[in-house]
C-alpha cells in the first residue's frame, strides 16, 4: 500500500521496524538492504542510502557474517555510481580514528592508508592523500612513545 502510494518514508519507517525486530543478521541485512534502496531509487538520496549501509557494515562487522563484506561492497558500489568517493574515505578515516583510540593500531593503519587511496586514486588529490598519510606517521609516534613524547611503558603497540 506504502508503496503504491508512494508513501517512500512510511516504507522506511516499516523497514526500521522490521530491522529492529530482526534477530538474525541475514534479516538485519534484508532491512538494511531494503530501506538503503528506497533512498537510492525512491527518494533519490544516494547519501541516506550510503549511510544506511554505512549502519550495516557497523552493525554486522560485531558478528561473524560475511554480510559485512556485501553491506561494505555496497558502499563501494555506492561511492562508484554517485560518486561519494569522499565520502567513502571519510568512512575509513573514522574508522581508522576509532580503531587506534581502541588500539587496534594495524587495523587503524590499514584502514587510515584505505582512506588515502580513495583520496589520491578517486578524487586525484595527491596532496591530501599525503596529508592522510603523515598522520600514519602521528599515529606510530603516539604509540610508540605515548602522547607526550615519553617512552611508552610496554613498548609499541
Amino acid at each position: 500500500l506504502a508503496e503504491q502510494h508512494q508513501l517512500w518514508t512510511a516504507m522506511v519507517a516499516v523497514h526500521e521496524a522490521q530491522l529492529a525486530a530482526s534477530t538474525a543478521d541475514i534479516g538485519r541485512f534484508e532491512a538494511f538492504a531494503a530501506i538503503a534502496g528506497v533512498h537510492e531509487e525512491k527518494l533519490a538520496s544516494p547519501r541516506d542510502a550510503f549511510e544506511t549501509w554505512r549502519r550495516a557494515w557497523r552493525l554486522l562487522r560485531r558478528g561473524k557474517s560475511t554480510l559485512a563484506e556485501e553491506a561494505l561492497d555496497a558502499l563501494r558500489r555506492l561511492a562508484d555510481k554517485h560518486n561519494l568517493w569522499h565520502v567513502l574515505a571519510e568512512h575509513y578515516l573514522e574508522l581508522s580514528d576509532e580503531w587506534i583510540r581502541e588500539g587496534e593500531r594495524e587495523a587503524g593503519l590499514e584502514a587510515l592508508v584505505e582512506a588515502a587511496e580513495l583520496v589520491a586514486d578517486r578524487q586525484s588529490d595527491l596532496p591530501g592523500a599525503l596529508r592522510l598519510l603523515a598522520r600514519a606517521a602521528e599515529y606510530d609516534i603516539i604509540v610508540e612513545r605515548g602522547p607526550l613524547g615519553d617512552a611508552h611503558p610496554d613498548g609499541p603497540k
